[in-house]
């Protein structure tokens, strides 16, 4: 049986967490796929490392964890900000690098066996519900997902003759799609 959790402990691993999906809100944002910049989320998030950071906390690990996770939202909150900024006076946005051959962009993964790749269908099933409406996902489980995506993947190289498949996550007619293309020199 497992000891019961610190209740601050709870609550920290609730801000990460938070932390994590808000910066994916406004990568998103940047990226324009979403229309209205998170800034509810962010005030959200805001007020709860606030009353953690006031909150007496003994436990120094516990400290010292909050204290980091206080100190990247701080760093992310004013970056988010600076280019927010940048965004509205319309400044220069930042350029966007293309791949070069056989790189991929995030978003982007190659397959060429899903049988032993699936850590790498894993991360396009994570970008998939981090992009994805969460109450058309909710009950979409990583096996089913898995499977579909091998299915096809399998399907794709029998039928081009490819040797692997970039798979990326694309928005189009405001529904999330995992879009397939065959390479042939992977």
């Amino acid at each position: 049986m497992s000891e019961p959790k610190d209740p601050i402990e709870i609550k920290l691993g609730i801000l990460g967490e938070k932390m994590r999906l808000l910066k994916i809100e406004w990568d998103l944002f940047f990226a324009g796929q979403r229309k209205i910049p998170p800034v509810r989320e962010m005030t959200d998030l805001g007020t709860l490392a606030r009353s953690l950071k006031a909150a007496p906390i003994a436990d120094h690990a516990f400290r010292f964890r909050l204290d980091t996770l206080y100190s990247s939202y701080i760093s992310m909150r004013e970056l988010w900000n600076k280019r927010l900024q940048r965004q509205e006076d319309g400044g220069p946005r930042p350029r966007l690098r293309l791949p070069r051959a056989g790189e991929t962009v995030p978003g982007e993964i190659v397959i060429s066996d899903p049988a032993s790749q699936q850590n790498r269908i894993k991360t396009l099933f994570q970008e998939f519900l981090a992009q994805s409406d969460p109450e058309r996902v909710k009950r979409l489980e990583f096996q089913v997902f898995a499977a579909n995506i091998a299915q096809q993947v399998e399907a794709l190289i029998r039928k081009t003759e490819c040797r692997g498949v970039q798979l990326r996550i694309q928005l189009e007619d405001g529904k999330v799609k995992v879009k397939a293309k065959p390479l042939k020199g992977v």
